[in-house]
């Protein structure tokens, strides 16, 4: 089963990495999974993130699968 990792990256700050992972059958699901962490991250916040904040989901190998933008809106 593929593992993905959910780092945070936002701008020119350091990423804040996914150490540990979550194991996904489908591609889709992992996506959901990052919907989720993105909402989550933005929920309650006083101060949004800045442009270009995302969930960026990488594979075991480090590749970058896709990304959640955070959007200030959302919150």
């Amino acid at each position: 089963m593929p593992i993905y990792f959910f780092n945070i990256v936002s701008g020119n700050d350091a990423p804040i990495p996914d150490d540990i992972g979550e194991d996904f059958d489908l591609v889709e699901a992992a996506r959901e999974h990052a919907q989720a962490v993105a909402c989550e991250l933005e929920r309650g916040r006083a101060d949004p993130f800045p442009g270009g904040a995302s969930v960026e989901v990488t594979d075991d190998s480090g590749k970058v699968i896709f990304r959640v933008p955070l959007s200030p809106s959302a919150i």
